[in-house]
């Protein structure tokens, strides 16, 4: 996926805010795959947190995951509302821990 792909290159390139910002549309756009392809559609949000309560609601392994990762998830989608409406800053373990979980959160799904 390119957001993936690009969170991945701008966090090589010390593009750190950008790399979080590719990083949370990488886990919405997944997540609304995994539910589209579930239960034929997904919730018109931009909340990282409430798409992966509506996945939870399928799957008791994103349940798990996202118990194990809420304060990350919260992070990652504090991305999207920092890019939109003002600024905020992260630093390179917050995209390299992201990136990990949305690993382990695409093992679960696709």
């Amino acid at each position: 996926m390119e957001f993936e792909k690009t969170a991945r290159e701008k966090l090589e390139q010390g593009s750190v805010k950008m790399a979080m910002f590719c990083l949370e549309q990488a886990f919405q756009l997944y997540l609304k795959y995994f539910l589209a392809k579930s239960i034929g559609d997904f919730p018109r949000t931009h909340s990282l947190r409430r798409l992966v309560k509506e996945a939870s609601k399928i799957s008791d392994e994103l349940l798990a995951f996202s118990r194990e990762y809420s304060d990350l998830l919260g992070n990652v989608e504090r991305a999207y509302i920092g890019a939109r409406y003002y600024p905020m800053e992260f630093d390179r373990g917050d995209v390299e821990r992201g990136l990990k979980a949305l690993e382990i959160m695409k093992r679960l799904i696709l």
